[in-house]
């Protein structure tokens, strides 16, 4: 097929880093462990790719599974597309599986998602495949803008599924935090935006004359960026931060990388090296959050709706800081870099006020809640927000701090 060179080859086996597992073109032998992967977490496949591709069926038997594994052993021989599937050291259970499929999207080259078995989510396992995949798929496949679809485990994916919701209802920034930025700038300076969802942080970059190369890891993001805004200062690339090609992202070329309220997807291990690599000298990595803190405005509502988000798995880990106790986490990351001059941090405060019916959009915005399945979402955004009307008059408010953590390319 066209999506693919002629004489390309597909890998044969795949080790995992950090693990005994690997990775293999699955075969209609693989059948019996397959029914059992498939099977044993059916519930969680349906809602993954129940929508797109009907399966996997409640009542699926071992002989239409294995018609499947053929269908997929053909297409592979034919580089129409591939499924290569997870097992462990001895090929005595499967453990999940990775497809790689021509692509849906413009600009797009390939689609690519995955699964593990329900007893492997959130384990380390898991965790190794997420990090593993996409640099596989940078080093070892010819694509150069791979889509990596919102049915895989990764969560950032989850933004995704809702543009228009998340264009109307997430807050902006305050023009304080891009003033600061600006004011280190050159005139008309271009920068790489990551993350920049429907572009709340693109509208106020480009109304100070940037050029800007937008990475959006969401096809439907992306797009809805490209329709919002004229293509005359702003290049949308769909992909990922950290494996987007210097074809696309020049080395050394860049006088800023900005995000906002994204960044903290990015890989720590890569969340100052690759900056470094795009940026001239003197470049600058801006990064911006907006930190919820404990304050009296929002009347006790966040303490008192946290049984409710403990008993659907969506609690936070940590008590929000006192404005005197935040502190952006890149700070930390750029004063321990070698990479960076010690970073400088600007806040103000940002409180958000919303109605009943907005904060639930705005909810349902958030990854957490994306990914919870349903009865479970709906139930707890119900109870979330029958707080607010019974105790708190319909209006409820979150107490923000907007900074921005600038840090110099050395």
């Amino acid at each position: 097929m066209s999506w693919l060179p002629n004489d390309f080859s597909a890998p044969s086996s795949i080790a995992l880093p950090g693990t005994t597992h690997h990775l293999r073109p699955i075969h209609p032998d693989d059948t019996e462990l397959d029914m059992v992967a498939v099977m044993g977490s059916r519930d969680r496949l349906w809602s993954l790719y129940g929508d797109a591709w009907g399966w996997p069926t409640a009542d699926m038997t071992a002989k239409q599974d294995r018609a499947d594994l053929q269908r997929h052993a053909d297409e592979m021989a034919a580089n129409e597309s591939f499924n290569f599937a997870l097992f462990d050291e001895n090929e005595s259970a499967l453990l999940g599986c990775v497809y790689i499929d021509p692509p849906k999207f413009d600009g797009t080259d390939a689609e690519i998602s995955w699964w593990v078995i329900d007893v492997l989510v959130d384990s380390d396992a898991e965790f190794a495949l997420n990090h593993f995949i996409p640099r596989w798929i940078a080093a070892a496949w010819p694509f150069t803008a791979p889509n990596y679809t919102r049915a895989t485990n990764d969560i950032r994916r989850a933004f995704d599924r809702a543009p228009a919701l998340y264009d109307e209802i997430r807050p902006d920034y305050p023009g304080s935090l891009f003033d600061t930025l600006f004011a280190r700038l050159p005139d008309k300076p271009s920068v790489i935006e990551v993350g920049p969802g429907t572009g709340q942080a693109t509208r106020e970059l480009l109304s100070r004359d940037a050029r800007i190369t937008a990475v959006e890891l969401g096809p439907d993001l992306a797009q809805h960026l490209r329709d919002k805004f004229a293509p005359d200062r702003l290049n949308v690339i769909t992909g990922d931060f950290e494996t987007v090609g210097a074809d696309r992202l020049p080395l050394d070329s860049f006088d800023a990388v900005v995000s906002a309220t994204a960044y903290h997807w990015i890989d720590q291990d890569v969340r100052c090296t690759r900056p470094a690599e795009l940026l001239k000298h003197g470049g600058l990595l801006a990064i911006i959050d907006l930190i919820q803190v404990e304050s009296a405005d929002d009347l006790g509502y966040f303490d008192q709706v946290q049984p409710i988000y403990e008993r659907f798995g969506r609690a936070s880990s940590t008590k929000a800081p006192t404005i005197d106790e935040a502190k952006p986490y890149m700070a930390d990351e750029l004063e321990e870099s070698a990479l960076f001059d010690s970073p400088t941090v600007h806040q103000v405060r940002w409180d958000q006020t919303y109605s009943t019916d907005e904060y639930r959009k705005l909810l349902l915005t958030y990854s957490g809640t994306q990914t919870l399945p349903e009865p479970d979402r709906s139930q707890m955004l119900d109870e979330l927000t029958a707080v607010i009307d019974d105790h708190y008059d319909g209006v409820v408010t979150r107490p923000l701090l907007a900074t921005i953590t600038i840090g110099a390319r050395r």
